[in-house]
């Protein structure tokens, strides 16, 4: 259910506590599951709400990898409620085109910003095509899954559709999830820019679960964001051995200091956390 919505597209801190536990299944108790799936050198997280709603935020740049980790899910079903792209860079899109004859979509959200790039184009060519109900996404929208999981979109502050832009970075879609006490952070790419306008907004962007813009790139979660924020747990989806450095030595060193609990799919796999909306639970899948 979308509580507010600005434009529809017809072409269509409580402390958390943390432990780790054996796989559990989401019928088991009024679970919420956010999973940050091991797709490589890119982002892709399913969400699981109480209700059985799901949620894939971005596809990594692989549709193989894509549907071998969501496949990996227990109690995942084959459709989505919602799917949103942050952003129309390849390790964030190209696994979504994947998706279109295998499951269901109920809803798209996503900036539509401009951007030249084929599977980006044959990406929104499928949405119109199918009718596919898109959103454009903008800072104010909340959406309410209706079993006590919201999230609210934080950038980019207006509609980008159509635009160009001189970082499809910076034109992420940020999303801050929540699921009683629990927030989760959710910065796609977003840049020290987008932290710097979001810290002179005023933003309360305090959370439990950062996920670390740009892959731990320096070009992100800067000092004063980190200060903001206050999370307890950073996870960044990245690559093992990738060609970038990321994360960066400094972005771990900065997340080390501030005691933060680091979580990386390079090295762990896909990283899924449940939550009954007081603690979190780390749990293997």
């Amino acid at each position: 259910m979308l509580v507010a919505v600005t434009t529809l597209w017809w072409w269509q801190r409580q402390s958390a506590h943390l432990i780790s536990a054996p796989a559990v299944s989401r019928a088991s108790t009024a679970l919420l599951r956010v999973s940050f799936l091991d797709v490589g050198q890119g982002d892709a997280i399913a969400v699981e709400t109480p209700g059985g709603r799901q949620m894939l935020i971005d596809g990594g740049d692989s549709g193989e990898k894509l549907l071998a980790a969501l496949n990996a899910l227990p109690d995942w079903q084959q459709r989505l409620d919602y799917e949103v792209l942050t952003h129309p860079h390849d390790d964030h899109l190209s696994g979504l085109n994947a998706l279109f004859d295998r499951l269901t979509i109920g809803q798209v959200v996503a900036t539509l910003v401009a951007a030249d790039n084929g599977a980006y184009d044959y990406w929104q060519n499928n949405i119109k095509e199918r009718r596919i109900p898109l959103t454009v996404a903008m800072a104010g929208q909340v959406y309410d899954s209706g079993d006590g999981v919201s999230w609210r979109v934080l950038s980019p502050a207006n509609s980008l559709e159509d635009q160009a832009v001189n970082n499809l970075n910076n034109s992420s879609v940020v999303l801050l999830l929540s699921y009683g006490q629990i927030r989760f952070l959710l910065m796609g790419d977003a840049e020290t820019p987008v932290e710097e306008a979001l810290l002179n907004q005023g933003t309360d962007a305090r959370a439990q679960v950062l996920k670390v813009g740009h892959h731990g790139s320096t070009s992100a979660t800067g000092q004063a964001w980190l200060k903001a924020v206050k999370p307890q747990l950073a996870v960044i989806s990245v690559g093992a051995n990738n060609d970038f450095g990321h994360p960066h030595e400094r972005v771990l060193r900065r997340l080390a200091r501030a005691g933060v609990i680091i979580l990386r799919t390079d090295q762990l796999g896909t990283v899924t956390l449940v939550t009954d909306g007081q603690t979190l639970t780390r749990v293997e899948n």
